[in-house]
């Protein structure tokens, strides 16, 4: 008799809470599986860095995650108010299209308009509590899944009691509450859609020929950085990977007052000193997106350096800054840059320069290299000479 009782006392308590029992089961799966891609990806991280943690590079720790899951091989992050602009919307990657849902709201919309979704990237302007440690910077942080109102996400920043790398499950309101406390207003949300069909233009063809879809940034950034180049060879010679119909399509305005040369994708004649603010001045209605050499976020108060890299979000385009006698790409004009432009001359360097280098080191702009561009550089670097 008391084993029937508590039979049925077991079938009243499942009629009563099966939801709870089963969300419950369904979070610690969910839950698992998050902290399985972190530690994933921050192996991987730890195999190529040497770094045991990604707290303070949150833009690194998503481009890992991303190629964990299977969904771009590009690991070089951007920062995390750069984020929402990187992918052009309609972007494909493999069997992933980028839908993108911009402002505040923009989880509330991914809700309304599709209601379960995975893999997004939430973009937000600053870090309100530390602007002074790293201005600019913004914050992003990947969602691996959004059900029914929550969502389900691992933080890098190991910030506000939100440890890294462990599993964390908000309702949408509770999420924005926090976060636009910490970070300030989301700028946008990127969804990694493997059931959108992409939108972008089709691959040209013969009959019609269209712009081609943007490549990934790890692409991307290898078709726009030339081969490095003898600095006995003109530097118009240099072969470019742009096709004729992205060398008709001038993306920059009038009142842009650098010399752009669109056989290469270079931005030359510019001061040193000029950082990355002063330069998307000349872009208000056009995004652009400023990466280091090694195609990291830049910070847009940090001088620019040759090397150094603009790219138009929607059509994926890059151009390389040479900035005039900076030949390192420290973002300086000085005598070590002279001594540089010597030892090439001289065939005295470990290995040639790289078109970017030549473009910034040609001070008389004729197209070769001697040591008059060196004399150049001193005379500027003394403060004697200005472009």
């Amino acid at each position: 008799m008391f084993k029937k009782l508590i039979a049925l006392l077991l079938v009243f308590i499942l009629a009563i809470f099966p939801c709870q029992i089963s969300t419950a089961a369904v979070d610690a799966n969910m839950n698992a599986q998050m902290e399985n891609v972190y530690t994933r990806a921050l192996a991987m991280y730890r195999q190529n860095t040497g770094d045991s943690s990604f707290h303070g590079n949150c833009g690194v720790c998503i481009s890992y995650i991303l190629s964990v899951l299977g969904i771009d091989d590009y690991l070089g992050g951007f920062r995390g108010n750069q984020w929402f602009y990187a992918y052009p919307e309609g972007m494909t990657l493999g069997k992933y299209t980028v839908v993108k849902f911009a402002g505040a709201d923009c989880l509330e919309q991914i809700s309304k308009q599709y209601g379960t979704v995975s893999n997004l990237v939430v973009s937000y302007t600053h870090q309100t509590h530390y602007t002074n440690e790293n201005p600019g910077a913004g914050h992003a942080l990947f969602i691996n899944h959004m059900e029914d109102g929550k969502l389900y996400f691992t933080e890098s920043y190991g910030m506000y009691g939100v440890p890294e790398g462990k599993a964390h499950v908000m309702s949408i309101e509770e999420f924005r509450s926090l976060y636009e406390g910490w970070y300030g207003n989301a700028i946008g949300a990127i969804w990694f859609s493997d059931s959108v069909a992409p939108t972008t233009t089709e691959a040209p063809t013969t009959e019609a020929p269209t712009t081609e879809a943007p490549t990934t940034e790890a692409a991307t950034a290898e078709a726009t950085n030339p081969a490095d180049s003898p600095s006995n060879l003109l530097i118009q010679n240099v072969s470019s990977p742009v096709t004729e119909i992205e060398k008709q399509a001038n993306p920059f305005p009038n009142s842009f007052p650098y010399q752009v040369d669109e056989e290469n994708h270079f931005i030359s004649q510019i001061p040193e000193k000029t950082n990355a603010k002063q330069i998307r001045s000349f872009f208000v209605e056009t995004p652009v997106l400023f990466l280091s050499s090694d195609g990291k976020g830049m910070n847009e108060n940090t001088a620019i350096g040759t090397g150094d890299m603009l790219r138009f979000t929607q059509t994926g385009d890059q151009y390389i800054f040479c900035v005039s006698g900076d030949v390192n790409g420290d973002g300086r004009t000085v005598s070590a840059d002279a001594r540089l432009v010597l030892r090439e001359v001289a065939h005295l360097s470990e290995k040639p320069f790289a078109a970017e280098a030549l473009f910034a080191a040609d001070m008389d702009q004729n197209g070769k290299l001697t040591s008059a561009d060196a004399r150049l550089i001193l005379r500027q670097a003394a403060g004697l000479a200005k472009i």
